[in-house]
């Protein structure tokens, strides 16, 4: 068998059918599961802006660029197929553009490796989904464009074409604070590379005029102040970490979090192969450059393996497997930096670690987050070693090894559904709402169709709506027209240090007032993971709602149903 391995067509053709087995497993995790927050909320923003919303003059949450990336994409699905399946076309629309960036991004790693490791590293992208939520969220779709911004330029000599400027503003777009990452690579190539720059920009005055219309448009369709007001609420309710007055808490967050990571085992075991290659350099006074990246390249393998052992055993998140190759990953640039001279190679590091800190700082998750920007440095970390191995048994260890990182990521992505059970119990499947299409368990399955039976019966579609907290999925359920300051109303049980009355006060400021106002009582994630919420009458904003005048017109151990008093 191992002498078979070592022919080169049977070693390909054994490679590119796990490849084909990876994928086709990979395609077929999209339709298990179903999230009722996170998803809901995704999915949730570009359905209401059909309804008459206005973007930035509707939701207080910042996240509504990425909505209207997709609202086209929503609203021709809503002409075929009204109110249904949208769960499931959101994740097919955001594995669409994975795989058309990837198409691209093998060509680029195709040219500088072999055909089989960029394919690897291809599908090693696009697995590559922090918390397993596979749908075109504004996570999600921020670190496509960035990683596709990023090994365009790599792919461009450092060169920022206009896929390049596009794909930054994108992303930007969709994460609105990557606009400082956006700020730090201009002011990057103004003061390295002040003459090119020049050229760059008088090459690409197309461009620059396709952005200035964009934002003409953007700013006619929603004025600059309710923008403004959008980040200051979303600033009182601490979600995006940018109230000023408690910067040291922000700081000391990050700082908990980084120690968390420092305390992993994967950390560990990085420090000690530093220590191992430190000795070995000392004593024997010189690795060439094939040795010491064939060395570095077991001991990212090294990493990584125990990193996944902890996700396994822990339950950690996928993002920690991406952080805990930082170390060796900073190693390789600092090296290519130092024996090229490149600030161009060096600009990459500098970059990725950049949208890091930004995906951390401006996160809830804090530096979990940061592999959204770490991922693109991977992939260019992977061809970097790959072209520097001279010998074919060296490159096709470094593909074996490989194939059995990218099993191990696969196994890791699909033995867990995001606020779902393990996927074997997954069996019904979901034939109405937005879930249609998906595959649950009967118990969640039987909880989402008592809602809609009860939200169809009380609610009617004629009248307005407001859910109570963590419930965006109301909005899709109900034919109702929303008419709230944000349809994912955060939960003080999850983000303890909201601010709620800012939602009292939007409520007061906007004279919100719904006919209905729906008081889920009974979150059902899994069968083992229930939310019962017995009492809200402490709660800044239900006293708001209910000072307006609500009568209660039904209850059950699911929600409460409030009417307004008011004809």
């Amino acid at each position: 068998m191992i002498r078979l391995l070592h022919r080169p067509f049977i070693f390909r053709l054994l490679s590119y059918s796990l490849l084909a087995f990876l994928f086709l497993q990979t395609f077929l995790r999209l339709f298990k599961g179903i999230d009722i927050s996170d998803e809901a909320y995704y999915l949730g923003l570009p359905q209401l802006f059909f309804q008459g919303h206005r973007p930035f003059n509707y939701d207080i949450l910042p996240h509504q660029g990425a909505a209207l990336v997709v609202a086209p994409f929503v609203y021709l699905w809503n002409l075929y197929s009204p109110g249904e399946g949208g769960f499931l076309f959101l994740r097919l629309l955001f594995f669409s553009f994975q795989v058309l960036v990837s198409a691209y991004f093998f060509k680029v790693f195709a040219k500088k490796t072999q055909p089989l490791f960029a394919a690897i590293l291809v599908l090693v992208f696009i697995n590559f989904v922090p918390f397993g939520i596979v749908s075109a969220s504004y996570n999600n779709l921020a670190m496509l464009f960035l990683a596709l911004f990023v090994i365009n330029t790599y792919d461009q000599q450092m060169r920022i074409t206009r896929i390049g400027w596009c794909s930054l503003f994108i992303a930007a777009f969709c994460y609105p604070s990557l606009l400082g990452l956006g700020a730090a690579v201009v002011l990057g190539k103004i003061v390295f590379h002040h003459q090119r720059f020049k050229m760059d920009l008088w090459e690409q005055k197309g461009t620059l005029f396709f952005l200035l219309f964009l934002g003409v448009c953007f700013l006619g369709f929603v004025s600059p102040k309710a923008i403004f007001e959008t980040f200051h609420n979303s600033s009182s309710l601490q979600i995006y970490r940018l109230d000023s007055s408690k910067l040291f808490q922000i700081f000391q967050d990050q700082i908990t979090h980084a120690l968390q990571f420092f305390q992993s085992t994967s950390f560990k075991v990085s420090i000690a192969l530093l220590i191992v290659f430190s000795a070995d350099l000392f004593f024997k006074g010189r690795l060439s450059d094939e040795e010491l990246y064939e060395r570095v390249t077991f001991a990212l393998m090294i990493v990584f393996f125990t990193a996944w052992i902890e996700f396994m055993i822990k339950g950690v998140q996928l993002g920690s497997l991406v952080n805990s190759l930082l170390i060796p990953i900073i190693l390789i640039w600092g090296y290519e930096f130092i024996k090229k001279r490149s600030f161009e190679i060096f600009s990459i590091l500098i970059v990725c670690l950049l949208a890091g800190f930004i995906f951390s700082l401006t996160s809830t998750n804090g530096t979990l987050n940061s592999s959204f920007g770490m991922a693109p440095l991977l992939l260019l970390t992977a061809v970097t070693l790959f072209s520097q191995l001279s010998s074919n048994w060296q490159k096709q260890t470094l593909i074996g090894l490989s194939l059995v990182t990218l099993t191990l990521l696969c196994l890791s992505q699909s033995s867990t559904i995001y606020r779902d059970d393990a996927p074997h119990l997954l069996t019904q499947k979901i034939t109405f709402g937005p879930g249609k299409g998906l595959y649950t368990t009967p118990e969640k399955f039987a909880y989402l169709q008592n809602l809609k039976i009860r939200l169809d019966t009380h609610i009617p579609r004629d009248s307005t709506v407001m859910f109570s907290d963590d419930f965006p999925l109301g909005y899709l359920l109900t034919q109702a027209k929303a008419e709230t300051p944000s349809i994912w109303i955060l939960p003080p049980y999850s983000f303890p240090q909201l601010d709620r009355s800012v939602y009292s006060r939007v409520l007061k400021e906007r004279s919100i007032e719904p006919t209905y106002f729906v008081e889920v009582k009974t979150i059902f994630h899994t069968k083992d993971s229930q939310i019962q919420i017995a009492d809200r009458s402490q709660d800044p904003l239900f006293q708001t709602i209910m000072s307006l005048g609500y009568e209660k017109t039904f209850e059950d151990p699911l929600l409460v149903v409030w009417k307004t008093k008011k004809p």
